[in-house]
């Protein structure tokens, strides 16, 4: 029987031909064969979005195919599918297998080595067609690459083996009197998987379970950029909620400090973030390499002093950045860091000072040293009172950043995919499949004056007989000092507590926080409260920030406005 990775499909395609065909390979191939179903390869300019449908690793070679169910037709070149009645545009199905089939070359290519076995390896594409007869064979869509109805009544036993035979002549072809390379062994395939889907192994979830199993695994996108990253001193790295930049940014200073670097900084905006990452780098045992944490604590060891409290007058912190801006432009090469890799970069670019701080910080600067800068513009939470006045060097460094060659991350890894599908909705984002099942999100709306009652009550009878009170964090969209739950000791019988990113939680205990403070965190559930309007960008990424934060489960509680809206936004 044939391995498949992964062993189940994506709930939303069960009962689809790609079903089928993932249930016949892996009854019908032998144990030599492994399957990978849906690799996302990525985008980049020259072909956007890329997926395979299935590559098969077999020692002799390697096998991309792509699966058109339904009617399919091509009329003067151009290619449709037909259903309900219509028929629908796509992509030219031998081109696109042929684009994905070399795109994994290039990234073997990279990853293991041009002179490894794996990437001189033959490898091939073809067509299936499993509704399909296919009766015009032509020199763009020949008889060789094609799967159809007829083909795949036969086992695939005898069906898939002949595409080996195609690699082999193809690799004759481009490499005339080069022998045929021996076949892979087991080692080597293993290699090939743990380029194409392997398993993350640096940073643990904050939760634990079953469900944080399924979001250990670096997908193939993430590995494109770490390609990006291994060919470039600096990157821009774009993603949404959950699509793992945090991830890539511990995994990205983990590699640089394996790989010789003197000193590593690793510098994010939210000060829980900051000291989650700290305690993670500490956790790998680099922290003698890696410098983590947030930029108001950069600012404290530059200046050598005590961070300032909350609630102090704006012109408190920004005096305390401009002289923190100036320690570090006055810094040694020294004393600065070989890379710099920047999370929560849309709320680090707002103020100049803090990009001339980032700037002083790392050898050669923006303009010459080595960097990854994280971010999603829909996270962007600092609204400051006035415009800064503009700097030269906080400017040059924006232009650097926008210059910077940029990977865009797409796919979903945190959240269970209603959560997924709820905030993309509500920030008016695309929706990037994530495949895994979960509850659906839950909305409760509060009269104007009782938003403590109906919080009470949506913890006692909905959110508390599903999950224990230690898998919840209870956040409010408004700011500190004016959650409906200020004051309070307990709540739905429950203690509450401040979140704390190094306090396990507690049996009996209910983490609070504001939306603003856990920017960059998660929870396996969230109640998202004190939702009252959505009418602003500020209000509307608050709760784009907030939903995101539930990997598994999220109740919303909102005002009358809110919700109307929030219905509107959820269907």
């Amino acid at each position: 029987m044939a391995r498949r990775l992964p062993e189940a499909i994506h709930f939303s395609k069960r009962t689809g031909a790609e079903a089928d065909l993932l249930a016949r390979i892996g009854a019908e191939l032998g144990d030599e064969w492994t399957v990978l179903h849906s690799l996302n390869l990525g985008a980049t300019e020259r072909t956007g979005e890329l997926e395979a449908d299935f590559v098969l690793l077999h020692p002799r070679g390697r096998i991309t195919l792509e699966l058109k169910g339904g009617a399919v037709t091509c009329e003067e070149g151009r290619w449709f599918s037909h259903g309900g009645g219509r028929r629908h545009p796509i992509k030219p199905p031998f081109r696109q297998a042929a684009v994905n089939s070399h795109e994994i070359q290039e990234h073997l290519r990279r990853v293991l080595g041009a002179d490894s076995p794996a990437a001189n390896a033959p490898f091939t594409h073809a067509v299936v067609f499993p509704s399909c007869e296919f009766d015009s064979p032509t020199i763009e869509a020949p008889r060789e690459r094609t799967l159809d109805r007829r083909a795949l009544a036969r086992p695939l036993g005898e069906v898939i083996p002949p595409l080996l035979d195609l690699a082999e002549r193809q690799r004759e072809g481009r490499k005339p009197g080069s022998p045929t390379p021996p076949p892979l062994d087991a080692g080597q395939i293993a290699a090939v998987v743990a380029a194409l889907r392997p398993d993350l192994r640096l940073v643990p979830n904050l939760s634990s379970g079953e469900f944080d199993a399924h979001l250990s695994r670096l997908s193939a996108e993430q590995l494109a950029a770490f390609g990006l990253m291994e060919g470039n001193a600096r990157l821009r790295i774009t993603g949404g909620a959950g699509t793992g930049k945090t991830l890539l940014a511990l995994e990205a200073c983990r590699r640089a400090a394996e790989a010789g670097a003197r000193r590593v900084g690793l510098v994010c905006f939210n000060r829980n973030l900051g000291r989650h990452l700290a305690a993670q780098v500490e956790a790998a045992g680099l922290a003698g390499r890696i410098e983590a944490g947030s930029l108001f604590l950069q600012m404290d060891r530059l200046l050598g002093e005590e961070a300032l409290p909350p609630g102090l007058p704006h012109a408190r912190y920004a005096e305390r950045a401009r002289r923190a801006a100036e320690a570090a432009e006055g810094l040694s090469d020294a004393e600065k860091f070989d890379l710099l890799v920047v999370d929560e970069g849309q709320d680090l670019r707002v103020t100049p000072d803090h990009l001339r701080l980032l700037d002083g910080s790392v050898r050669g600067g923006f303009a010459g040293g080595r960097w990854r800068w994280f971010e999603d513009a829909g996270q962007a939470l600092v609204f400051l009172p006035e415009p800064p006045p503009p700097h030269p060097v906080a400017d040059a460094a924006l232009r650097e950043l926008e210059a910077a060659p940029l990977a865009h991350l797409t796919r979903n890894w945190r959240n269970a995919d209603p959560v997924a599908r709820a905030f993309a909705k509500v920030a008016k984002l695309p929706h990037g499949e994530m495949g895994f099942e979960g509850p659906a999100v839950s909305l409760a709306v509060a009269r104007e004056g009782k938003a403590r009652d109906y919080l009470e009550a949506l913890l006692e009878k909905v959110v508390l007989p599903r999950h224990r009170a230690e898998e919840v964090v209870l956040l409010s969209a408004r700011g500190a000092g004016r959650e409906s739950f200020a004051g309070l000791a307990t709540l739905a019988g429950c203690r509450l507590v401040p979140f704390d990113s190094l306090r396990p939680a507690q049996p009996g205990e209910l983490r609070v926080d504001t939306v603003g403070r856990f920017k960059g965190m998660e929870s396996h559930a969230v109640v998202l409260a004190d939702l009252d309007r959505l009418g602003s960008e500020r209000e509307r990424r608050a709760a784009y920030v907030g939903m995101s934060r539930a990997k598994y489960a999220l109740y919303l509680l909102a005002g009358p406005e809110a919700a109307d809206q929030l219905r509107d936004a959820l269907g």
